[in-house]
């Protein structure tokens, strides 16, 4: 497997959405249902980043913090609306970005990729 995101979703017709537009960019996806799921991928493979869809994953909040400690890479938590709660929730969390997953996907491969960048530049200095 080449570049993949880990999409941490129940409903796959939301996910085949989005990840039809980052195959178009070379970037492909697994889905799991669960965030005990994600955290077990996480563990066996490399992915570009994760994205979790909080208006599918009720719970993700609870097993959050072990996902945080056992990977550095971006976490992007997305709701099918905007919440300022649950956009207050994933900050404290630590995750990377916050927004809404399906309003404008172009713009969430800018957000994306722009906190990958920053994230690996980081990398490349210490």
């Amino acid at each position: 497997m080449g570049l993949a995101y880990l999409a941490i979703e129940r409903d796959e017709g939301n996910h085949e959405m989005q990840s039809n537009i980052w195959r178009t960019r070379n970037v492909d996806a697994k889905r799991v249902g669960s965030m005990v799921e994600g955290i077990n991928e996480i563990a066996k493979t490399d992915f570009l980043f994760i994205g979790i869809n909080s208006s599918s994953i009720e719970d993700y909040t609870a097993c959050f913090s072990y996902m945080r400690n056992a990977t550095n890479i971006p976490i992007m938590i997305a709701a099918n609306s905007y919440d300022p709660v649950e956009h207050g929730k994933a900050s404290v969390l630590g995750a990377d970005l916050y927004g809404q997953l399906y309003d404008n996907p172009l713009d969430n491969f800018t957000s994306i990729t722009a906190v990958i960048k920053r994230i690996n530049d980081i990398g490349k200095k210490t």
